[in-house]
């Protein structure tokens, strides 16, 4: 509701991806030439951070607000069907907050009967947050609409491989360090998974990949371009 006036009133609209610029732009043509993009950075990453590789355990990654958009049904779906498989040896572990609108993960990790390989781990702090991954083997993250997705940057710069939704901000994000699957399709979300867990050359070179791409982001280059913008707009 008050998105249209704010846009109608700023003098500038920061987008956190070239995705929602698009979007301002297809709802508020007009005020499309307000938008300057200006990508994030990532959770204790820096210019001069240096991240070493860890030796991974066996788990699979999700962090995102439980929410429908998350598409996390068809996560635990294809995640199921790699278990009753026998297809793979790794759990996954399911972090974030509850969001908006039903989703009882509960229940329905109890209906796929996959309760001891599947952990669901709430709101966590920013260490153990980081700690989960570094540990990870991959961070997936099926969402049907993005407009930028964190979680994906902070995974890619520990090399950790990540899956997207080819939807949304997702694959502009991960570029060449994470891997693009159809978010609508179960099967396709558990072979994608498969393919990668059990391929070690593609599995070393797409996280060689995610730690290149998560380079080109970080909160100081973000507070630069702020800052710079800002400069522009008072100076009218």
């Amino acid at each position: 509701l008050l998105m249209p006036a704010s846009v109608k009133q700023a003098d500038k609209i920061i987008c956190v991806s070239q995705f929602t610029a698009t979007e301002v732009g297809t709802f508020w043509p007009e005020q499309a030439h307000k938008c300057d993009v200006i990508y994030s950075g990532a959770l204790g990453n820096s210019d001069n951070d240096v991240f070493v590789e860890k030796e991974a355990n066996p788990y699979i990654l999700f962090v995102g607000t439980l929410e429908p958009r998350k598409n996390l049904p068809r996560l635990l779906g294809a995640f199921s069907k790699l278990v009753s498989e026998g297809r793979i040896k790794e759990d996954l572990v399911v972090v974030g907050s509850d969001g908006w609108g039903e989703v009882d993960l509960v229940s329905l990790v109890r209906s796929l009967k996959i309760e001891g390989r599947v952990s669901l781990k709430g709101y966590v702090s920013d260490n153990q947050l980081q700690q989960l991954y570094q540990g990870a083997r991959c961070l997936v993250m099926p969402s049907i609409y993005e407009g930028f997705g964190l979680p994906v940057l902070e995974a890619m710069q520990f090399g950790v491989p990540v899956f997207v939704a080819d939807a949304g901000s997702l694959p502009e994000i991960s570029g060449a360090g994470g891997l693009l699957i159809d978010p609508l399709s179960q099967i396709g979300i558990a072979r994608a998974i498969e393919v990668l867990l059990n391929d070690e050359e593609l599995y070393s070179r797409i996280s060689e990949q995610a730690i290149k791409r998560s380079a080109e982001f970080s909160w100081q280059k973000a507070a630069r371009e702020t800052t710079a913008l800002f400069d522009r707009v008072v100076a009218g």
